[in-house]
């Protein structure tokens, strides 16, 4: 059967942080034909440490942890013409359970309560990304497709209908199309601009695959910019 934690109402003082350290290096090589070749590295490490006192319980607990990953990327851009610039990239994706997810139970209203879990795992990922982006005056257009393969990906897994749990998913697969288009109207400074996203996203549990995942399969904005000066702001 499956285990169903309680409800209940506590009372808990949390004290805790988390620290990340990130060192990273970026180099940008031009090659012929109007091509330029990007590439680096970044380190990032995390320490978390929390202490949580029940004061129903009159019981203290503590949990602390540190992790560490090296991830990588490279891209290259095509510009070879004046409106027009390709692109395509790769980049190595890493990111550490963040103290809620780690420690921290929380419960909102109608949609139930969210249990933490401290033996969650960092999210790695390999993502690609393939683009084209057209600028003439004042009409920017950009398109792209992008794929994402992560390990671990943390997600709140339902336990009953009005409980969940912060798990770690054996594979998460999430791939797409994004659109962007923006125009300026220059004698006043306005700016109207949309963004679309389609997207899907898989789990595969080891033994089950699924779509449903609470993914919007579509995502939309949209709305104006003003760049002007005013009064000297």
């Amino acid at each position: 059967g499956t285990n169903v934690l309680p409800m209940m109402l506590t009372d808990k003082n949390y004290d805790g942080y988390q620290m990340t350290n990130a060192v990273y290096a970026s180099i940008e090589t031009l090659l012929p034909a109007s091509l330029t070749l990007t590439y680096g590295a970044r380190y990032t490490w995390v320490k978390t440490d929390m202490d949580s006192i029940n004061n129903n319980m009159g019981t203290k607990t503590s949990g602390e942890g540190s992790d560490g990953k090296i991830v990588f990327n490279a891209g290259v851009l095509w510009h070879g013409t004046d409106n027009l610039t390709l692109r395509a990239s790769y980049a190595q994706g890493y990111r550490s359970p963040i103290l809620q997810e780690l420690y921290i139970d929380t419960s909102m209203g109608s949609t139930g309560t969210t249990y933490a879990n401290p033996d969650l795992k960092p999210e790695t990922s390999n993502n690609f990304e393939v683009g084209a982006r057209w600028m003439s005056n004042s009409i920017m257009l950009d398109a792209a497709m992008f794929y994402s393969k992560a390990k671990n990906y943390i997600q709140a897994l339902p336990i009953s209908s009005s409980l969940s749990r912060y798990e770690n998913v054996g594979e998460a697969t999430t791939y797409g199309l994004e659109l962007t288009g923006s125009y300026e109207i220059k004698s006043i400074g306005l700016e109207p601009y949309v963004n679309l996203t389609l997207m899907r996203r898989q789990f595969d549990y080891g033994n089950v695959e699924t779509y449903k995942t609470a993914t919007p399969a579509v995502i939309a904005r949209y709305g104006f910019r003003w760049n002007g000066e005013a009064n000297g702001l």
